[in-house]
């Protein structure tokens, strides 16, 4: 679904970095030697030449705690120990559901959110998340009763900020979904005790989820007989979807609010048609919640300005994985994101072998250049896939009978990531290659250079578009070479797309303009593992 999630609240979304060089990835090509001194330097020889560095995961860098900083001032759902979501049902006043509905709705939510694994089509929220960050995070919570809103949809969708009454004036940031939150918050405070909902004693309520009573946008058109010539009709399509976004009014012990929250339709965890409740979508927004970006692309089919005019169908990721279609587990970049990994360090020639990902989170990286010790920076990111675990229901099935099948077979999946910061100041950008080093940022907009749409990215938002054309936050490479899900052709990422015995990348040209200094080959591939070498 989509999201209104806008990473460190930079400009008016993510930002993107300077022209990337294209890999070169072959199966038979030969490869460049380049000197490898960049990445030994400050490292410990052992025996197996590959190194864990015990820097590599620096806590105060996982999105969490990052954004907490007085540079950010923006709190996300914690990433580990047992956080409490805040479930608040809501229906308007024109919202038509019986008591006995209510109920049933709410016992589902319950499964969808909080329930086992076999409560549910899938997952519920709180099992998918023990299971994909091995057993770091377990999320607790509650549904609460439905609270009934003094508003129509109509009415609260065409809210302006001077009329919203729940509005920050000093923030930037604004939603008409404001009204709901806060007045059931509002509600809620004399029938609950809202204060069991922070537990890091922030003042502020861990998260909660807005569920409206309404199915659709366009059930919600029918049902009430709004044409498109409707002066509404707009303001309702863009209030009654799925997203992600923060609340940045203050808190009190009388009454604790949210700073983070999500905003969806009940009929969300309906939309498979099946016996039990689904809740891939609930899950996808939740990854909001921590932190993470939409890996799709919002400007998919669309024209776009600058001195190339075309349209741009790439997608970055592939399809398959739960922050671009709601499927599958998260990839080894977002749960490095979120501190739930240790990945080792590829720093000098040597053979790895690589066991399932899902098993225990086994993951390489090889940096462009000095590495710094958190996740904002370039570099590749391998981690083993087995059609197991959280992967196995969405290669076997697919989600709404449209969505993307995860692979079939077991293969490396290798991302090269551009997550370097910049500083923005006054028009002029300039890339931080090291957050440790840079202090405060105080009178200056500091966010994420690159996003998989480019619109949003720095350069897209300031310059042209053709300036960043190339440029990703994330992108799936290919063991074929040639990336077309990428490039621009409309098919998703298959099986032909993971890295398996014979496969190599002969060189590759990363975005900072640095050679990837090893040959990296793959064998010994099977249903549980694999091999990979680094060669000069």
């Amino acid at each position: 679904m989509k999201s209104k999630f806008l990473l460190f609240g930079l400009l008016f979304g993510l930002v993107s970095c300077n022209n990337a060089l294209s890999p070169l990835l072959s199966r038979n090509s030969s490869f460049a030697s380049v000197s490898s001194s960049m990445v030994t330097s400050s490292f410990e020889s052992i025996p197996d030449q590959i190194v864990y560095d015990e820097n590599a995961v620096l806590d105060s860098y996982t999105l969490e705690n990052f954004e907490r900083s007085e540079d950010y001032n923006r709190a996300y759902l914690s990433s580990k120990g047992s956080p409490k979501i805040l479930v608040l049902p809501v229906l308007f006043e024109d919202s038509v559901m019986d008591k006995e509905t209510q109920e049933k709705v709410r016992a589902d939510l319950n499964d969808t959110f909080f329930g086992e694994s076999e409560d549910t089509n899938w997952e519920s929220v709180r099992s998918f998340y023990q299971k994909s960050n091995y057993q770091q995070l377990l999320l607790e919570g509650e549904v609460a009763p439905f609270v009934q809103i003094d508003m129509t949809v109509q009415e609260v969708a065409s809210l302006s900020r001077n009329e919203n009454p729940y509005s920050v004036e000093s923030n930037a940031y604004y939603d008409n979904s404001y009204y709901p939150l806060m007045k059931g918050i509002e509600i809620l405070k004399d029938q609950m005790d809202l204060s069991e909902f922070d537990t890091n004693n922030d003042g502020y309520i861990d998260a909660c989820w807005v569920i409206y009573g309404e199915k659709t946008f366009q059930d919600y058109l029918q049902e009430h007989n709004i044409r498109e010539t409707n002066p509404n009709y707009e303001n309702i399509q863009n209030f009654l979807w799925a997203y992600t976004y923060w609340y940045m009014g203050n808190s009190s012990s009388d009454m604790p609010i949210p700073r983070t929250y999500s905003f969806a339709s009940y009929y969300s965890m309906y939309e498979e048609e099946t016996e039990k409740v689904d809740a891939h979508t609930y899950i996808h927004e939740t990854g909001h919640m921590l932190g993470l970006e939409d890996y799709y692309n919002y400007d998919y089919g669309s024209f776009l300005s600058g001195r190339v005019l075309s349209r741009d169908y790439t997608k970055p990721t592939g399809g398959p994985d739960m922050m671009d279609y709601n499927v599958g587990d998260h990839n080894a970049y977002s749960k490095y994101l979120l501190g739930w990994i240790e990945p080792k360090i590829v720093v000098r020639e040597g053979k790895y072998t690589m066991e399932s990902f899902q098993k225990n989170g086994d993951c390489l990286i090889v940096p462009a250049g000095e590495w710094n010790g958190t996740p904002y920076q370039e570099y590749l990111i391998i981690e083993y896939y087995v059609k197991e675990g959280l992967n196995y229901k969405d290669a076997s099935r697919a989600y709404k009978g449209v969505y993307p099948l995860l692979f079939q077979t077991s293969g490396f999946k290798i991302y090269h990531v551009d997550a370097r910061l910049g500083i923005y100041n006054r028009g002029e950008i300039r890339i931080l290659d090291d957050p440790r080093q840079e202090g405060s940022s105080r009178g200056y907009f500091l966010g994420m250079m690159n996003s998989n749409t480019p619109s949003r990215s720095i350069f897209g938002i300031l310059e042209d578009y053709d300036d960043a054309y190339d440029a990703r936050l994330i992108t799936l490479l290919s063991a074929t070479g040639r990336n077309t899900f990428y490039n621009g052709a409309n098919r998703w990422a298959q099986d032909q797309d993971l890295f398996q015995n014979g496969d190599s990348i002969e060189s590759f040209t990363f975005n900072n303009e640095k050679e990837l200094p090893f040959k990296i080959s793959f064998s010994s591939c099977n249903a549980t593992s694999g091999e990979i070498t680094f060669s000069l």
